[in-house]
């Protein structure tokens, strides 16, 4: 019986190697697609829905329009990254170095008409649909919030299900959703410079009004107390809830920090990881990129001698499969980074996060480039 069970583990550890690979993941080399291109996805998510993978991302395709030659966030219709004609772009990869463009998420002609910013997917087990949610501003300007859409296939095409969700923050900005294994979903969201987490409706289509007891004690609980924040993620690691964001980086150069906020369940209560800010760093004076650091954005909101250490802004936390379970993956833009000056091709910014015995997340630094077994 133990020689039985010795050949059973044997063969396990052998097919785990055999399925798993080392690849090289850098911060220095753009990400190319299929076509030798530097990958155009930016401000998205990265997921897996099956076990064999791939992995998806549901991210921003700029285009080839160049960026301010100066801040990043000029708001102007006709600047790139505020243009009506963006994408929603779906690509796919099952190691994080070949990269496969699948196309358009949804066309820009079946959704409505304005900005796009920060698509953000999610798989809904309660009806088996896979959902989208972007954040825009119409032409007009008098909405700012989402809309949603649904596929019976992770690459699309989504269809849109509402041109504005029902949610309790208004005018809303970043966001994130999460899906737990109950089957519930949540949003978390910026509004006002503040973040909050509300509760889905069944078809993660609108929020019940149901919201998070974020900052316990105080008179208002709905909202984290940090102000002039945005940039929301969410994730679940051995049954701690973990809410990462930072200050608001409008397409700013210098990049954001990351600030911990950890709770035993979606709805809270919620706690701040004690310690500064992980991320925010004295800076050098050294400008990255073509533009200049944006006043007052990203870490400069606290001090405007700091910048940030992963010169990137958050945009997700990657949960990748490998041989010793687990791992997860700071994601972040770096806005006005781009050698040409072009806005698709700026990079961006993948770190390992590491944890603490307690679950705390430890202090995040840059680095060139780092190996990871992918399953």
């Amino acid at each position: 019986m133990l020689r039985h069970s010795t050949l059973i583990l044997l063969l396990t550890f052998a097919i785990v190697l055999i399925q798993s690979k080392k690849v090289t993941i850098s911060n220095i080399k753009p990400r190319l697609n299929q076509w030798g291109s530097i990958l155009d996805a930016h401000d998205g998510c990265i997921l897996k829905f099956d076990p064999k993978g791939p992995y998806y991302t549901y991210a921003t395709q700029y285009g080839p329009c160049i960026e301010p030659k100066r801040w990043g966030c000029d708001k102007t219709e006709d600047s790139c990254g505020f243009k009506y004609n963006h994408n929603i772009t779906v690509v796919e990869t099952y190691d994080f170095v070949n990269w496969k463009v699948v196309g358009s998420a949804v066309e820009i002609s079946k959704r409505p008409e304005g900005t796009v910013f920060r698509p953000h997917a999610i798989y809904n087990k309660n009806n088996k649909k896979y959902v989208l949610w972007w954040n825009y501003v119409t032409t007009t300007g008098k909405y700012n919030g989402f809309a949603a859409a649904t596929s019976d296939s992770p690459i699309g095409g989504f269809k849109t299900q509402v041109v504005q969700v029902n949610n309790t923050q208004q005018p809303a900005g970043d966001f994130t959703l999460f899906a737990d294994e109950d089957g519930s979903g949540y949003a978390i969201i910026s509004a006002n410079y503040k973040i909050g987490i509300e509760l889905l409706t069944p078809d993660y289509l609108a929020s019940t009004g149901r919201q998070a007891e974020c900052n316990p004690g105080a008179a208002d609980p709905r909202f984290f107390p940090d102000y002039f924040v945005e940039a929301p993620v969410m994730f679940k690691r051995k049954n701690i809830y973990y809410v990462l964001f930072g200050s608001c980086c409008c397409f700013c150069q210098q990049g954001s920090g990351v600030i911990v906020y950890t709770a035993p369940h979606p709805m809270g209560p919620w706690k701040r990881q004690p310690g500064p800010d992980l991320a925010c760093v004295p800076t050098n004076g050294t400008i990255i990129g073509n533009g200049e650091p944006t006043p007052g954005h990203g870490c400069q909101y606290t001090n405007p001698k700091t910048t940030s250490t992963l010169r990137a802004q958050q945009n997700h936390i990657v949960e990748v499969d490998t041989p010793n379970g687990k791992e997860y993956i700071w994601t972040g833009d770096r806005w006005q980074q781009a050698p040409d000056g072009i806005k698709a091709h700026d990079p961006q910014t993948w770190v390992p996060l590491k944890f603490g015995e307690d679950g705390s997340v430890l202090p995040i630094t840059w680095v060139d480039e780092f190996e990871i077994d992918v399953l």
